[in-house]
């Protein structure tokens, strides 16, 4: 099969964005092909021949979303230590968000997955990567499964809080949070209580 176009991708690239816009400014249920047609200056013919139909264009656009963001979080400085490396995972996501609003919206706000998208569940083992590291160095308090939901759930609270306005991208309850968490699924090594670390680690 011959390689793309320039042109051709393009097209491409100027209907995901398109697409990706009004994603985030409304959702899946109130995407239009006009107006993604008309924001990309294409015409409906060019996007099916593309993509198929609606489901396929927000379907590539979540995988799109969801492969940018693996790839952020894997090019993340990864600490050895686990309670260090649980605390980058969280600043690396918020700052993700801060940084993708859009896309953020897009993944976590706006559409609900009803197909799989191998991306976002490569996005989820991350995590549990992260988590499963102060697990087998038994420092983890809940079963896995639980801290990890439970991590997710504040970790994308708080991001989602940001990524929509409602707190600016350097607020102290990011890192009020963060600690919190940690400090409640996790155990300290020596078995004193972990002091509250109130200042945020570098992505």
């Amino acid at each position: 099969m011959p390689a793309p176009s320039h042109a051709t991708e393009a097209t491409r690239r100027a209907i995901l964005d398109a697409a990706a816009e009004l994603l985030a400014e409304a959702g899946a249920e109130r995407l239009s092909i006009r107006e993604v047609c008309a924001r990309a200056g294409v015409t409906a013919p060019t996007v099916y021949h593309h993509f198929g139909d609606k489901d396929g264009l927000v379907l590539k656009v979540l995988e799109d979303s969801f492969t940018a963001f693996v790839q952020t979080v894997d090019a993340l400085d990864k600490p050895q230590d686990p309670i260090e490396a649980l605390a980058r995972a969280w600043d690396g996501y918020v700052a993700y968000g801060v940084a993708h609003p859009m896309h953020y919206r897009i993944m976590f706000v706006r559409l609900a997955h009803t197909t799989p998208i191998p991306a976002a569940t490569a996005a989820f083992q991350r995590l549990v990567d992260v988590v499963s590291a102060a697990e087998a160095e038994g420092l983890l308090v809940p079963p896995l499964e639980d801290a990890c939901k439970a991590f997710w759930s504040a970790m994308h609270g708080v991001t989602s809080l940001i990524a929509t306005g409602y707190l600016p991208p350097d607020a102290p309850a990011s890192a009020l949070v963060r600690d919190a968490v940690i400090a409640h699924i996790t155990r300290p090594r020596d078995g004193a209580r972990r002091p509250a670390k109130t200042k945020r680690s570098k992505p």
